[in-house]
């Protein structure tokens, strides 16, 4: 009869040190967490010390087997697959992908996965009117029209309602026989007399007067009448036809005389 002990570790536990003796270590097999990868946890069988590592709930598992070369990935690495403009999440102890758009762009599309589109507010110039640019807030998806800095704003609020209006439309106000201009990023309306019409008048506004050189007969004497160049406010004074005209020029000082009958 022997009094040598032998020590036997558990079924579900792993053995160690040398010889059979006290001096063997029993570990279970998923100390340290088994080996398996972060974002995991170790189990095994009850009479087994073959590690088994799963994901954790909020993870996806990948991989050959369940020892400890699966890879444990979060379902919102590289975005998710989420569209530009968007960001991943999903739920604690969920893999499914929930993409959202940023907070100023506008989601479309069914349901939250990867197929929504996020679209700026101001693509297409977010329908704002003709001569006209499109701007949002940083956080907001409300368009903002603002007309171009030649052209009249008006209408109510700053949405895709807004009018924006040439300040020469109908001329711009400016009065007949003038025509109107505006400096390239002004809404001032700058009246001009057409080329054979005199410009009179404080400044360049609507409140000039374009008057005809030829307007009370141009001041040519009595028994003349007046003419001027189609481009040119320069009185041509000309006696009637049965006078004679004397002095120098065709202006204002020439004088007409009567023919003498013979």
């Amino acid at each position: 009869n022997s009094t040598i002990v032998i020590c036997t570790c558990d079924t579900n536990y792993i053995q160690a040190g040398e010889g059979t003796g006290t001096s063997i270590t029993c570990t279970d097999p998923c100390q340290n967490n088994g080996g398996c990868p972060e974002h995991s946890y170790c189990t095994h069988a009850l009479n087994s010390t073959i590690v088994i590592c799963t994901c954790d709930t909020n993870y996806i598992q990948g991989g050959e087997g369940t020892g400890t070369s699966i890879t444990c990935t979060d379902p919102c690495q590289n975005n998710g697959g989420c569209p530009e403009h968007s960001y991943c999440t999903h739920a604690l102890n969920s893999t499914i992908v929930i993409c959202t758009c940023d907070t100023n762009y506008i989601q479309a599309g069914e349901g939250t996965g990867t197929s929504i589109t996020c679209t700026d507010p101001c693509q297409n110039n977010g329908g704002c009117p003709e001569h006209s640019y499109c701007t949002h807030a940083l956080n907001s998806t409300i368009v903002i029209c603002t007309c171009d800095t030649n052209y009249i704003q008006a209408g109510e609020g700053t949405g895709t309602s807004i009018t924006c209006t040439d300040p020469c439309q109908n001329n711009g106000g400016c009065p007949e026989h003038s025509y109107c201009t505006h400096a390239l990023n002004s809404t001032i309306v700058i009246c001009t007399c057409d080329t054979n019409y005199i410009q009179a008048g404080e400044g360049t506004g609507t409140s000039i007067t374009c008057t005809d050189p030829c307007d009370k007969n141009g001041n040519c004497p009595a028994n003349s009448y007046c003419t001027h160049a189609q481009n040119s406010t320069v009185v041509i004074c000309t006696c009637d036809t049965n006078y004679i005209q004397g002095g120098q020029g065709t202006g204002i000082n020439i004088t007409c005389t009567g023919m003498t009958s013979i």
